[in-house]
């Protein structure tokens, strides 16, 4: 809810100020209680050349009228979370370059098949929505390395091209979710994914060159293998967080500097 002791007007104009002046890679726009984006905002991102653009915790349900998502293709992150999107625009494949996109806290039933366009996406936290299913395009954001679908109550099922997400080392799920089966899911990610690139091979029509194959030293009943497994995957969550903390730390140290600056 709104705080009615804080002028968001004011707040709006100030940031929007901030980010025209001040030559930081972030463009944020959360706490605004924006119902609107304003007009040019993806314009401005693209002169400015903005690395993130941060829109959450307002009353948001679509991008209009900010412009065109064209404009955000050298966009690496974006934030949506804690607002109203009860769904993403086809045109969010116009963001060729994003890495890190959060879309947790709002409505959304389904995500579009072009998520799959992402191809640089890394990062996908899609919690605390009313996801009914996953678009087997999915499959295709091969540099996803963590997912968040948490609290996603009618979220039953997950697609067997999620198999083909080989960089995935963090998979966040609800103990509803019913396929894979309870007993392999409480066995963690490896478990998981292990299930899935069996199915996608043996769904495949060409299983050579199916997500089992491109796993390249993944195989199936190895323990060995599962043990490297692990241990790569544990690595490399640690380097990803570690580069995404590192990220995150440098663009919120940045907005800190200049809230700083503004209140001298």
């Amino acid at each position: 809810m709104p705080d009615k002791k804080i002028d968001y007007k004011a707040r709006l104009e100030k940031k929007l100020c901030l980010a025209r002046e001040i030559p930081e890679p972030v463009f944020d726009l959360s706490d605004c209680n924006l119902k609107r984006i304003p007009s040019n905002i993806f314009s401005l991102c693209k002169v400015f050349r903005k690395d993130a653009l941060y829109l959450q915790n307002n009353l948001l349900s679509s991008f209009a009228p900010g412009g065109s998502l064209e404009n955000l293709n050298n966009l690496k992150i974006l934030n949506i979370s804690s607002n109203q999107f009860a769904e993403l625009p086809n045109e969010i494949n116009e963001l060729k370059s994003l890495e890190i996109l959060d879309i947790s806290n709002n409505r959304l039933k389904r995500l579009p098949f072009v998520i799959g366009d992402l191809k640089n996406l890394q990062y996908l936290n899609a919690s605390f929505n009313n996801l009914l299913n996953l678009p087997s395009a999915i499959g295709n954001c091969q540099n996803l390395k963590i997912l968040n679908l948490k609290s996603n109550k009618n979220l039953k099922e997950l697609p067997i091209a999620l198999g083909k997400l080989t960089c995935l080392v963090e998979l966040d799920l609800d103990p509803t979710i019913v396929y894979p089966p309870p007993e392999t899911c409480k066995n963690g990610i490896n478990a998981i994914l292990l299930f899935l690139q069996k199915e996608f091979s043996s769904n495949s029509n060409s299983p050579s060159t199916s997500a089992a194959a491109c796993c390249n030293d993944l195989p199936i009943n190895n323990n060995n293998a599962d043990k490297k497994l692990q241990e790569r995957n544990q690595n490399l969550r640690l380097s990803f967080e570690k580069k995404l903390i590192d990220k995150n730390y440098r663009l919120f140290e940045s907005q800190e500097n200049k809230d700083k600056k503004t209140k001298m």
